[in-house]
């Protein structure tokens, strides 16, 4: 670690919640009088999209094809023999592949990135974010290793949602995971195109605080800092929702009312159910989905149209 960080001091939770409302109705009085849409809209959007470089876009897809097939190696040549290896019960064994390629995958890109923010002079932005901002231009040009965490982690997260359609195994909240890959895309992708470079205390007053209420404070424009911002706040309340989960299943395993298990997962006859495609679909005038006299949620009927979830798991 450099000598040199110094560590900017964190805005309080209270700071953060009333800097962000002063922000909110300052950029909506804004966008109300000075804003046409879509005209401005678009020209942002062509804006953003010209200062892309041209292969990256080509580049980001085929990478996102280059993790599926190495997944697939690995799933078929080194996690599934593990597996049987050690003769883990069915549901272990179908579970070890999707978590083993995502700890080794995550474990690799933390690294390379704490590599960066952490020991890199001139990136030193989890000590001191104001950093961002500094000399901010959407002509500046990305360091090389900041440039390569961007294609990689776009690439993977578009990965991520086919393989959360057609490998992962269905878990109750799927769709929601869905939504955080396809908003951190977005995001990511503007954030490549303007330069605008521990998820419920850091994200939200390290990140998010510099992203919308210094941001405002300093008059720094930034194409798409409303939309953007209401995105990474999306992004915040889903690591809530995930947060919930992490306390039932404490909750009930030092209540010893079940084993220690992802909670998220559905049960063995909701998962029969749904694998053997026991879902009996009655489409009248009110849309309900029913199976016998049970209502059946979205995201079972989801899980319903995947053809056969029994293929996707290499």
């Amino acid at each position: 670690m450099t000598t040199n960080s110094v560590w900017e001091l964190s805005p309080t939770f209270t700071q953060l919640y009333y800097g962000t409302k002063k922000f909110v109705f300052d950029n909506v009085q804004y966008l109300r009088v000075n804003y046409t849409f879509p005209d401005e809209f678009f020209a942002d959007i062509r804006r953003c999209y010209n200062n892309l470089d041209d292969y990256v876009l080509t580049l980001i897809i085929l990478l996102a094809i280059g993790w599926t097939v190495i997944r697939s190696v690995l799933t078929t040549r080194v996690f599934k023999p593990i597996a049987a290896y050690y003769k883990l019960p069915k549901d272990e064994s179908e579970k070890l592949p999707e978590s083993a390629w995502k700890c080794l995958f995550y474990t690799l890109s933390w690294m390379y990135v704490a590599r960066i923010i952490l020991l890199k002079p001139e990136c030193q932005y989890f000590f001191r974010p104001s950093l961002v901002w500094k000399d901010y231009s959407m002509s500046a040009t990305i360091p090389l290793d900041v440039y390569i965490i961007y294609v990689i982690q776009l690439s993977f997260y578009i990965h991520s949602v086919y393989a959360t359609l057609f490998v992962d195994q269905w878990r109750k909240d799927s769709l929601v995971l869905i939504g955080h890959h396809i908003i951190t895309s977005v995001m990511l992708l503007f954030s490549l195109s303007t330069r605008f470079i521990a998820r419920l205390y850091w994200f939200p007053l390290r990140s998010l605080y510099m992203t919308s209420v210094y941001l405002h404070e300093n008059r720094i424009q930034v194409p798409f800092t409303f939309a953007i911002n209401c995105l990474l706040y999306i992004l915040l309340s889903m690591n809530v929702y995930w947060f919930t989960f992490i306390l039932n299943l404490l909750y009930k395993v030092i209540s010893g009312q079940i084993p220690l298990e992802d909670v998220r997962d559905f049960d063995e006859e909701q998962r029969s159910d749904q694998e053997n495609g026991k879902v009996c679909i009655e489409n009248d005038a009110n849309g309900e989905i029913m199976e016998g006299k049970q209502k059946q949620n979205p995201s079972r009927y989801f899980l319903r149209q995947r053809k056969d979830v029994s293929i996707s798991r290499s």
